[in-house]
């Protein structure tokens, strides 16, 4: 039974310590549920063509790339934990190529060829 008792006041303990990491640093992501945040977008060489007013995609799709990464590349191999950011996640993200919109309104779901889905859709 002592044993029983020492188990509670440890898991009490470590909950304690965690609640207080919270309330200290916000909430936090335990290592694995969450490796990498990575921003993809047009590599930085693509010039976009000059604003003549029209509306629509740009013809040409620029080459896509990460941007930005969280944590920096190379933070888990040095922290021990063998995991880096996989190669060509940005074909992952975009399988077509990065397309661009040019306009001062976003592009509406016909413009993205994009079928609304309901509860009557076939």
């Amino acid at each position: 039974k002592g044993t029983d008792d020492t188990d509670v006041l440890i898991k009490e303990k470590m909950k304690l310590e965690e609640e207080e990491k919270i309330a200290e640093n916000g909430p936090y992501l335990k290592p694995g549920i969450v490796d990498h945040i990575c921003v993809v977008g047009p590599e930085s060489g693509f010039v976009v063509p000059k604003n003549d007013s029209r509306r629509g995609w740009l013809d040409n799709v620029p080459d896509s790339c990460v941007l930005e990464q969280f944590p920096p590349e190379g933070y888990h191999v040095t922290n021990g934990r063998n995991i880096t950011l996989p190669n060509k996640v940005d074909w992952w993200c975009f399988p077509e190529g990065c397309k661009l919109w040019r306009g001062t309104e976003p592009p509406t779901h016909m413009d993205m060829n994009l079928k609304r889905f309901s509860a009557s859709s076939p």
